[in-house]
């Protein structure tokens, strides 16, 4: 396990009304309803099952005040997706900023397991920070 990634939950978790919600820096390119990860400047990326620093999710993207302000939730529900199964896992996908039913089956993409559908619309974010690489 990384010890930094430990250190920035625990950060993220400490100090607000709302421990589940957090705002921060990102890109103009990052979209409402994707999984982000904190880069080593500290700020929010679609997260990407693709390699081991792209696929350590720290939240999904709630809504954007502005092109490049990001806010997140960390845990718990969130709404607005369309066409969720429920009852099924969602794992990262290899496509930056996606999340998907299977895990990827491209050899060497790393298995993250992001949360579970609870409706059509609802996602109940369940952040493991075990993963597995696919050999």
């Amino acid at each position: 396990m990384n010890i930094k990634y430990d250190v920035i939950l625990q950060k993220l978790r400490e100090g607000d009304s709302n421990p589940f919600e957090r705002s921060g820096i990102c890109t103009a390119t990052e979209e409402v309803g994707e999984p982000v990860y904190i880069a080593n400047n500290g700020n929010f990326l679609s997260a990407s099952a693709n390699s081991i620093s792209t696929c350590k999710v720290i939240g999904i993207i709630l809504s954007k005040p502005t092109v490049t302000t990001c806010i997140i939730r960390t845990g718990g529900i969130i709404s607005g997706f369309t066409g969720l199964s429920v009852g099924q896992p969602y794992f990262l996908d290899v496509t930056q900023g996606y999340i998907s039913e299977y895990p990827p089956t491209e050899s060497g993409s790393v298995i993250v397991n992001v949360g579970l559908a609870i409706s059509g619309t609802e996602f109940l974010i369940r952040l493991d920070s075990n993963y597995t690489i696919r050999s």
